[in-house]
């Protein structure tokens, strides 16, 4: 029995990445991005939205990056 493991290149991102440049992420080898969409505070249990969630979508994308998204809590 022989395994074969393939594996590729992601990144996780977030308001503290500031601005990214996503046709460089490419070039990289990036093949996916994982993009925070927000989170939950913790002390008032509200829920904030990243305010580079759509930006990192728009970016990404347009470098034809994969993407995902998450809401962290």
């Amino acid at each position: 029995m022989s395994l074969t493991t393939t594996s590729v290149l992601g990144i996780d991102v977030s308001v503290w990445q500031k601005d990214i440049d996503w046709p460089k992420v490419k070039e990289a080898g990036v093949e996916f991005a994982m993009i925070r969409v927000g989170w939950r505070g913790s002390e008032q249990g509200l829920l904030d939205i990243d305010e580079y969630a759509q930006r990192n979508y728009e970016g990404a994308t347009a470098a034809g990056i994969k993407v995902g998204c998450y809401f962290f809590s």
